[in-house]
């Protein structure tokens, strides 16, 4: 519909400015010919625009740069399981054992169990804050890893 519009706004130009040579075109000229214009010579030229620009920033949300991890980066994603486990970060803060299907993908997370509901994100406070103790788990998975062997 704005490639239409454009194009009556086009011929109205072309009506009342019939010396301006830049709006000269053939007789039998039409919308196909000014839609093949349109994208032979890009949106950008037409507008003024460079072919190639930065996005605008917005003030309102900074931007957080995302550090450079070398070649090799691990994402931690949450999957369901079949099976339901225990939340490792419960089962540290309370002693207490809690069922959950969700766990962490990422191998350096080991499939490690956790919350993550909207009022309980046992995967965020894993992964962001200090409340959670790792080299307490680490050491668990250690002795956990003793009994597989024998």
């Amino acid at each position: 519909m704005a490639v239409v519009n454009s194009f009556i706004l086009f011929r109205e130009h072309q009506a009342n400015f019939p010396d301006d040579l830049a709006l000269h075109r053939t007789r039998d000229y039409s919308l196909a010919h000014f839609r093949e214009e349109i994208d032979l010579c890009g949106f950008r030229d037409l507008c003024g625009f460079p072919e190639y620009d930065q996005p605008p920033q917005s003030d309102a949300m900074p931007v957080k740069q995302v550090p450079d991890l070398g070649k090799y980066r691990t994402v931690h994603v949450p999957m369901l399981s079949p099976d339901r486990k225990s939340c490792v970060v419960c089962l540290q803060k309370t002693k207490k054992c809690f069922k959950v299907q969700t766990y962490c993908s990422a191998p350096s997370c080991k499939n490690k169990f956790m919350h993550m509901t909207r009022k309980k994100n046992c995967f965020h406070i894993f992964h962001n804050t200090d409340e959670y103790d790792h080299t307490k788990h680490e050491e668990e998975d250690d002795d956990n890893d003793d009994d597989d062997d024998e």
